[in-house]
């Protein structure tokens, strides 16, 4: 009777999963930390309008018929534009699970940092004064994103420049059609990749200024900025 009840917990917890998942994927236009957020996606339209209007490229007619091709089935509907439609819910699905059990955070990096180095020994730190602690937050959030994108950057160098790496980016450049569901184009193995460098940088960035600006600067940061969460 145990061993029913573990497995229709477990049949409810895989259920909860992918319809949570499933249902996130499909209402991405209504989130704000999605590139599809609908602002967005109506600014990016209202943009291509005007330069469709005010182009001086070719006549009206012309333009006008350029603008009607992106929003046809053929372009929507082109075997390019349904494998990125796979490749969206395929990650949708697959990498918060992958993410739970491979992903780890700049706050881990921190804690093994500290641990590798003792960081617990040192002295608290308090701001000298209001000026100082800002000024902290201020030079800690420039470096924070500063390594963010550099570490992207690096992550992106990697996948064209390593060989074995390739073959999982190329996923993304293998795009016949674009719409804005390619920039969705991406295999699992390098949405891992563009996960783990960022947060080796950033965690990085965030021991630093524990250990050299003074113990108390990440829970002041993680106060107030939630970089470190």
């Amino acid at each position: 009777m145990a061993s029913a009840s573990t497995l229709g917990e477990s049949a409810i917890q895989v259920v909860y999963y992918l319809v949570f998942n499933l249902t996130k994927a499909v209402t991405t236009f209504l989130q704000r930390d999605s590139y599809l957020y609908w602002p967005f996606v109506a600014s990016t339209l209202a943009i291509a309008l005007a330069v469709a209007a005010w182009s001086t490229t070719g006549d009206a007619r012309s333009r006008w018929g350029r603008l009607r091709a992106y929003f046809s089935a053929r372009l929507w509907w082109h075997a390019s534009a349904r494998a990125d439609y796979r490749l969206y819910f395929l990650n949708a699905l697959l990498f918060p699970a992958l993410a739970a059990l491979l992903v780890f955070s700049n706050t881990g990096i921190v804690s093994r940092l500290d641990g590798a180095f003792s960081l617990a020994a040192a002295a608290p730190y308090a701001p000298s004064s209001p000026w100082m602690e800002a000024a902290l937050r201020a030079v800690y959030t420039v470096v924070f994103f500063i390594a963010y994108d550099f570490a992207r950057f690096v992550g992106h160098s990697l996948l064209h420049d390593v060989t074995f790496l390739w073959p999982f980016h190329k996923v993304h450049h293998t795009a016949e059609v674009l719409t804005p569901m390619t920039a969705y184009r991406v295999h699992p193995v390098e949405l891992l990749i563009m996960a783990w460098i960022p947060a080796l940088a950033t965690g990085a960035v965030t021991w630093a200024f524990n250990r050299f600006a003074g113990a108390g600067i990440q829970a002041m940061m993680s106060s107030s900025t939630g970089c470190t969460r």
